[in-house]
């Protein structure tokens, strides 16, 4: 784990100036698949910015038929939920 990533994962999801924001499964999928997706997370984070996937978004993510996109989705949730 680089030191970036372990400074990232120092980041209290409960610390006051956490702004916390809803993504639909759609944006999900968009972050899942971009290009720059470490980028993203790496700055959401370091904004004190984190989507948090909906009950209705994580149940959509569950049907997901393809099992290797469904953990790469959940992978994602997972790694801006902490």
């Amino acid at each position: 784990m680089s030191a970036q990533q372990q400074d990232d994962e120092n980041v209290a999801l409960d610390a006051p100036s956490f702004q916390r924001m809803y993504f639909d499964t759609s944006a999900w999928n968009h972050i899942t698949d971009a290009y720059d997706r470490d980028l993203l997370i790496h700055l959401l984070k370091r904004r004190r910015q984190v989507p948090l996937a909906s009950v209705l978004s994580v149940a959509e993510i569950l049907q997901t038929s393809e099992p290797a996109r469904m953990g790469a989705l959940c992978r994602i949730v997972e790694m801006l939920h902490g």
